[in-house]
């Protein structure tokens, strides 16, 4: 049960930190190219940041 959970715990931790380590990186890079302001939906676009990449610029106009 939820005990048992519990105690379980600290064996995941090393696996949690792994997560997170290579979450992070991954983070940095994705920063500077999501917008300010994202969509609740995908559908709705918008998500790279204007300026990020002129290509992608250009075919928004």
């Amino acid at each position: 049960g939820q005990a048992q959970s519990a105690l379980a715990a600290p064996e995941d931790l090393p696996v949690l930190y792994d997560a997170i380590m290579t979450a992070a990186p991954v983070a940095d890079d994705l920063a500077p190219a999501l917008g300010d302001d994202l969509p609740l939906l995908a559908r709705d676009g918008g998500f790279i940041r204007q300026g990020y990449d002129s290509a992608l610029d250009e075919l928004r106009t």
